[in-house]
């Protein structure tokens, strides 16, 4: 299951939370896919769900196999994907090495998100069972001094691991268990000790039978104690439509001229109203009895992603 990176520029209880501000400064993207640092793995939830209880996989069905009269079968061959150069970035694994990385690892370390001017040499290893790990050398006198990622053999990713120059690590880990997708992300300062883990679940959302989105559930806890917890749902193209935290709830607004960016944010209140607010005039908040009042007086500045 592939798995990348995801962001959005949300805060816990519609405020300007320290914590949640640090996690999501470094990301590039205005669409939040869960403040995980890797993105994608929700297509291969989906996946899931369909094999184990969509349509069934017929039993006793024969196995093709090549003959003389199948020439279609005969000529299948597997695809052949090459590990792509990155501007700027030293290719230090062997040509045979290269040659020998599976089409499924190949396409997603090609896919890797990496901001290359953190980075100098890349090295790549084939390891046991199939799996493979990339090394990404950071640049002299820069904040990180090796990231690595650990691949396995379908692509997706098990592991990351960030080294920074000041001895501070970031360590991530990432794997599905009953159809839920998990990433417990832990920071280990230079002294070897766990200051923060941050732990991310993401199901399906299923109406009627039918995928409509998922739910990501997020925790930061802080020597050891529960400092910070979330919770938001997202359509199926991963888009942010609302997030929970410690009792406040977000909704997040779209233009209809540009329906994969949050241009807008409308925080409940108390007495369940909604305060709106653009991101690009931090000047302007405007009271609405609905969410249906925010659409009608919007005009196509306000819109959800299911509108």
């Amino acid at each position: 299951m592939k798995i990348s990176g995801i962001s959005a520029p949300l805060y816990f209880n519609g405020k300007n939370d320290y914590y949640y501000k640090k996690e999501m400064e470094d990301k590039s993207s205005t669409t939040l896919k869960l403040a995980i640092g890797t993105a994608v793995a929700a297509a291969g939830l989906l996946a899931v769900y369909y094999i184990t209880r969509g349509k069934k996989i017929p039993k006793n069905e024969p196995t093709k196999q090549k003959t003389e009269n199948n020439p279609v079968t005969d000529n299948i061959q597997e695809p052949i994907i090459k590990i792509k150069e990155i501007n700027g970035i030293i290719e230090k694994t062997a040509k045979e090495i290269l040659d020998k990385i599976n089409p499924q690892i190949a396409e997603a370390i090609n896919k890797y998100k990496l901001k290359t001017q953190n980075f100098s040499e890349r090295l790549i290893t084939i390891l046991n069972n199939g799996k493979v790990k990339a090394e990404y050398k950071g640049k002299k006198d820069g904040k990180i001094a090796k990231q690595i990622v650990y691949f396995n053999p379908d692509g997706s990713i098990r592991r990351t691991i960030t080294n920074f120059s000041n001895g501070n690590k970031i360590v991530k880990n990432l794997f599905i268990k009953d159809d839920k997708m998990f990433t417990k992300k832990m920071f280990i300062n230079k002294e070897g000790k766990l200051t923060k883990t941050q732990n991310i679940s993401m199901d399906l959302a299923i109406n009627e039978g039918i995928p409509s989105g998922y739910i990501s559930d997020i925790e930061i806890h802080e020597n050891g104690k529960l400092s910070h917890k979330r919770t938001s749902q997202l359509s199926l193209d991963m888009k942010p439509e609302r997030s929970t935290s410690d009792g406040k709830t977000v909704i997040y607004g779209y233009s209809s001229r540009k329906p994969g960016e949050v241009i807008a944010h409308a925080y409940m209140t108390d007495d369940n109203k909604y305060i709106l607010k653009f991101l690009n005039n931090k000047q302007f908040e405007k009271e609405f009895d609905d969410l249906e009042s925010i659409y009608k007086w919007a005009r196509g500045n306000f819109v959800s992603t299911n509108r």
